[in-house]
């Protein structure tokens, strides 16, 4: 891709899964947590009352747990020390960020109809 050629949402998003997809082979207990909070809320009664707290309560905890793994990952500390961003907050977002990927990587690409036709085969 040369500089003037803009890159689609959906290869933005197609990216984003390929590179999270790597993440997981390496730390894959972030896979696990990640896909663990799907699984949680898939349990929940999204209607009855407490749901969208139960859900964020489930949220808050995965995210920081996440972000305590990535934050003890010599390599993510050593690319947050190049670009100066704070730890904690890049973590956080970051373990945001993969939660919500993981429909995309169990769906082995379905769920890029609306995203356009970026396909990912989970291993």
């Amino acid at each position: 891709m040369n500089a003037h050629e803009k890159v689609s949402p959906a290869g933005e998003r197609g990216q984003l899964v390929e590179a999270y997809r790597l993440v997981f082979r390496w730390l894959p207990e972030l896979r696990t947590l990640a896909s663990g909070y799907w699984s949680q809320i898939g349990l929940l009664n999204l209607e009855g009352p407490g749901a969208s707290s139960a859900e964020e309560s489930i949220l808050r905890k995965t995210a920081v747990q996440m972000a305590d793994i990535l934050l003890d990952n010599p390599a993510f500390k050593g690319a947050l020390e190049k670009t100066g961003a704070d730890p904690i907050n890049t973590a956080i977002q970051e373990s945001l960020a993969m939660i919500d990927i993981i429909p995309d990587l169990k769906a082995g690409g379905k769920n890029f109809d609306r995203v356009g036709d970026f396909v990912v085969k989970d291993d």
